[in-house]
């Protein structure tokens, strides 16, 4: 049976709506215009990304920085994402690995298990990591120009280049290939949002301006009550009351991992939830499974972020953050409670809604701080 409510990337018909940013993003990438996805760890960018190149149908890469830790490893993440590439675009035969020696410079092609392979051709300590990524994307460019195709490259966690030696040499290099690629289409994601607006608006770095910018906000809540409705159709032959419903999104905030946390666990069920009661133990049985991780994060605050966070958690209808009435009540004065804000907001624990209500960003953590 599919799983309803996938806690990793969505596909296929459980993807939820998006339709507007589905058509923004069909749209750069047709036009190759590069585009940054901006939005909170778990709120379905991947899963966005993988949607829209699933139904336009072109080769796909999705390199992840998540585990790059220098120069190196980034051209090498780069390298082994374009091989991905390659193989999908073209025959695994010794034709393919002379084209792509004419495509290329500064790697060499190896066929192994039924895939194509590029290497450093020269040592890896003797190789420029900024040379090899611009000969590389230049290479894949030159490879999908002969072949006609357009071909698609997600990286992921992209955040991470900024903090090498020679992050913004790759930057440039990056930028080089992206801003006249007519056959490759640039996306770029990552869980710091900060660190990621930095990376494009920035105007001592490589890519500034360069990026369309697509930023994800939370579902509304009339695209989740028929998507829910859908899979209590397939579960239990029939739909849910509305309030069960609204007790979901009401508990989880619209927060897409959340809503598809809760759901999954409610659906594990043999019978489908009567009470809002039950949908409440189902999601305090979600915060037991996450206390620890929510410990940890809270230990890495400082004490006064600690207690303004509580404090918003705990705080409805909260448009001035700032204001002398509730800091008084936390106990900061407003020149200590800026930068706090700051701070919180850049490590995405807080965030301002689409009704300029400043909010604690994690549901699950808003749950813990007010019981």
């Amino acid at each position: 049976m599919t799983e309803l409510f996938p806690l990793r990337v969505v596909t296929g018909k459980r993807f939820c709506n998006r339709e507007k940013e589905k058509r923004f993003l069909r749209s750069c990438i047709e036009q190759k215009r590069p585009v940054v996805l901006i939005s909170p760890r778990r709120y379905g960018k991947t899963s966005l990304a993988n949607k829209v190149v699933e139904e336009l149908r072109y080769p796909f890469c999705s390199i992840d920085f998540l585990t790059a830790y220098d120069d190196y490893s980034i051209c090498l993440n780069i390298i082994k994402g374009v091989s991905e590439l390659v193989s999908q675009i073209m025959p695994i035969n010794m034709k393919t690995i002379k084209l792509i020696e004419k495509c290329f410079h500064g790697v060499k092609a190896v066929m192994r298990y039924k895939v194509i392979e590029l290497e450093y051709a020269a040592p890896i300590e003797k190789a420029d990591p900024t040379l090899q990524v611009l000969e590389t994307l230049k290479g894949l460019e030159n490879l999908a120009a002969k072949l006609r195709k357009t071909v698609v490259i997600l990286i992921d966690e992209f955040q991470n280049v900024l903090e090498t030696p020679k992050g913004q040499a790759i930057q440039g290099s990056i930028r080089h290939v992206a801003q006249t690629a007519k056959h490759i289409a640039f996306m770029f994601s990552g869980s710091s949002r900060h660190m990621l607006c930095q990376a494009f608006d920035d105007s001592n770095l490589p890519l500034y301006m360069m990026c369309e910018k697509l930023h994800l906000d939370r579902i509304d809540s009339q695209h989740y009550f028929s998507y829910i409705q859908d899979a209590a159709k397939i579960k239990w032959k029939k739909m849910l009351p509305e309030m069960i419903i609204q007790r979901i999104l009401d508990l989880t905030e619209n927060h897409s991992f959340y809503v598809n946390y809760l759901c999954g666990r409610l659906w594990e069920i043999e019978n489908p939830p009567g009470t809002e009661e039950e949908v409440d133990r189902v999601w305090h049985e979600c915060f037991l499974n996450e206390e620890r991780r929510f410990i940890v994060e809270l230990d890495r605050l400082t004490l006064n972020q600690r207690l303004l966070l509580k404090a918003i958690a705990n705080t409805s209808d909260l448009k001035e953050p700032t204001a002398v009435g509730f800091l008084s009540k936390v106990g900061l004065a407003s020149g200590t409670a800026v930068p706090v804000l700051k701070a919180l907001t850049n490590k995405d624990m807080i965030f301002v809604d689409g009704q300029g209500m400043t909010r604690v960003l994690d549901p699950l953590l808003r749950y813990m701080l007010v019981s």
